[in-house]
């Protein structure tokens, strides 16, 4: 029908021609045959005209041309006339009864109107010239009244497929509406939907009226999302309670059609559109191709709209080995949530993106907020992932070991490349004007490395305030690599904690324009390394020994027990600072005699707090007397607690009453 439509379409009309049958004899009234000489003719008219006074209906075509009269040339009414000359190659509409009709062409019950090249007209068809649609008039100075094909997908799947092939094209207009982005191709295949159980699912299969399938033929540049029906419509609440009184469509099962499209066939989706897009329940994005062992295109999926999560579960759930896939969302928004966990592992977190299990994954969020966590990784691996703003009720960034009843419980989350701009909330001080109104949008944790995640990198340009008691960056494993800029805004609340061991840890702020931080920087592990300002007037700065800050070992002080090897003093104290760089222990050791009461043999200042001495080897550092001037020989021997304090020229002891001396020097603990 295509290739007869394009060929009528490309006639050109011209001049109406005067072709007759030139054979001798008469036709006599409802006769059935006129003989000629020895020609046979069916009864009929001549290009000239009918014959005056009747009607003549033919069968057969006369050599010279044929036409069809609505009425004699010389009914009162006029008449309609269509001739065909087949010599001049010429399909001729013409006539004197007014308003003229036409000219149309039927074809298996279907009427479609025709016209000609050029003139006033307005067209009826495609609007653009494309392989396998009806070919557009050029000249014409009329508009687009409709598109050919099928105006919905309700038409689509009743339409009557009688007599169709593999060659077989259809256009749908909409899925639903006009104008609602729902336009695609579709190609007729005489096999069943491969999906659905053979009902497809509405966007890249539909599936026919004689059970067979319409396959949609989707552009280069990706598939919409609104192919499948999405719409959106959806009219939010007040901020920070999305759902409450939210209108609109539940787009859940549209969008995972879509979703399930890309991962299917390597695709690409892309969600446009001009609006907010609800959804009830979460949107699975879950492969089962490892593409690093196949010839297999991953998928690529853009969400350019705002996605509206009005579920207690996950906005958008990530799971399985997924490598060289591409994710965009532009926004998500949740329904908002209290400054508290829920019940980990339940599946009832209320998540903006869940990675659960997940390995290797593209992901790149714009912007997320109102949910008790925006991110959630649990026990996933190797996974990159760009967010820009993060606003959570509760945690924003979360790397947590997988949590009891979920993919891999207990398994950490480590190895992920996490970048941000802004997480936390948005930057106020307490001078402000709304200062309050920023304080409540903000988290309650920023970004928090839960024990058990390790060789994670994250980084990024900006991390603001979080309400009251809360805290910006949190790591309590080990082996990360974290670079950022923190600033802490809120009364009570903590810049950065450290509790976990071998983190590197860069940041370029360590300030607030709020008063009343209580704590800019604590770190209470191990062998972790820290760069940054030190702007004590934003809170405490706290390093725990065998940590770094800005490449010099942490120094603490402790204060020692002070007693000696024979009788009791009455009055001998000490103060005392060391580091620890691994098995290397450097310690300054000061001791003050007021009163030495019955002490003899050796002063024993007792060693730095978690500090155990080598079970095979002794040291020895350097001490003197501040008073005398005398120098004092200080012993740390094998397997003891103390260092052991005397008089280096005649090993008596090393103090009378009102003297002070100290020991300091570096020492090796290792057995």
């Amino acid at each position: 029908m295509k290739k007869l439509l394009a060929f009528l379409l490309l006639v050109p009309q011209l001049a109406w021609g005067q072709a007759a049958v030139q054979q001798a004899g008469s036709v006599t009234n409802n006769s059935s045959v006129m003989w000629a000489r020895d020609h046979q003719i069916r009864k009929g008219a001549g290009a000239g005209g009918a014959i005056a006074g009747q009607i003549i209906t033919g069968g057969d075509a006369a050599v010279g041309g044929r036409c069809d009269y609505s009425a004699p040339i010389d009914a009162v009414g006029g008449y309609y006339s269509l001739c065909l000359d087949a010599t001049n190659g010429k399909i001729t509409f013409d006539g004197t009864k007014s308003p003229p009709i036409g000219p149309y062409l039927e074809f298996n019950g279907a009427t479609y109107p025709l016209l000609g090249s050029g003139g006033g007209g307005d067209v009826f068809g495609p609007d653009v010239s494309a392989d396998g649609e009806a070919v557009v008039f050029n000249g014409t100075t009329g508009k687009l009244l409709r598109r050919g094909g099928v105006t919905t997908n309700a038409a689509l799947k009743t339409l009557d497929v009688t007599g169709a092939g593999p060659s077989t094209w259809i256009q749908r207009q909409a899925f639903a509406t006009p104008g609602d982005g729902g336009a695609v191709l579709y190609l007729y295949s005489s096999s069943p939907c491969t999906l659905g159980a053979g009902a497809g699912d509405d966007g890249s299969q539909v599936r026919a009226s004689d059970g067979n399938c319409w396959l949609a033929q989707f552009p280069q540049d990706g598939a919409d999302g609104r192919a499948w029906g999405a719409k959106p419509d959806a009219v939010p609440g007040v901020v920070g309670a999305a759902c409450s009184g939210i209108t609109g469509t539940d787009n859940s099962a549209a969008l995972q059609a879509a979703i399930n499209y890309a991962f299917d066939t390597g695709g690409r989706v892309v969600l446009g559109g001009n609006g907010f897009y609800r959804i009830n329940t979460r949107l699975d994005f879950v492969g089962t191709t490892q593409y690093w062992n196949s010839n297999k295109k991953a998928p690529e999926i853009d969400i350019k709209q705002p996605l509206v999560y009005c579920g207690d579960d996950a906005a958008v759930y990530f799971k399985s080995d997924v490598e060289g896939s591409r994710i965009r969302l532009a926004r998500l928004i949740g329904q908002g949530a209290g400054a508290s966990a829920p019940v980990a592992g339940s599946h009832a977190e209320n998540v903006g993106v869940y990675m659960e299990g997940a390995a290797w994954w593209d992901i790149t969020v714009d912007a997320v907020s109102d949910f008790t966590y925006d991110v959630l990784f649990d026990g996933s691996f190797g996974n990159k992932v760009k967010v820009g703003t993060a606003i959570a009720s509760y945690k924003a960034i979360y790397l947590r070991a997988g949590a009891v009843g979920t993919a891999c419980a207990g398994c950490g989350s480590a190895g992920n490349y996490v970048t941000f701009a802004n997480v936390g909330g948005p930057y106020t001080a307490n001078t402000d004007p709304d200062h309050a109104a920023r304080v409540a949008r903000s988290s309650f944790r920023g970004i928090h490395l839960e024990a058990g995640q390790g060789n994670n990198i994250i980084g990024g340009a900006a991390q603001y305030s979080v309400k009251p008691g809360g805290i910006n960056l949190e790591v309590d494993d080990s082996e990360n690599f974290v670079s950022a800029f923190v600033e802490g805004h809120i009364a009570s609340g903590s810049n950065v904690l450290v509790t976990g061991n071998d983190n590197l840890i860069r940041l370029s702020a360590l300030g607030s324009p709020s008063t009343g931080l209580v704590t800019n920087l604590s770190v209470t592990g191990f062998r972790n390394t820290v760069y940054g300002p030190l702007e004590s007037a934003y809170g405490t700065f706290h390093l725990d020994i065998n940590n770094f800050m800005n490449g010099d070992p942490s120094l603490a002080a402790y204060t020692p027990t002070v007693t000696c090897s024979a009788g009791s003093p009455v009055d001998v104290t000490g103060t005392a600072r060391y580091r620890r760089i691994g098995a290397m222990v450097w310690v300054e050791a000061n001791w003050n005699a007021t009163d030495i009461g019955t002490c003899s043999g050796v002063l024993r200042v007792t060693i730095p707090p978690g500090i155990t001495l080598s079970t095979t080897n002794s040291n020895s550092i350097s001490g003197f007397n501040l008073t005398s001037g005398a120098s004092n020989l200080c012993r740390l021997d094998a397997s003891s607690s103390w260092i052991t304090v005397q008089t280096t020229a005649s090993g008596a002891f090393p103090a009378t009453n009102g003297q002070t001396g100290v020991c300091s020097g570096w020492f090796d603990i290792e057995s």
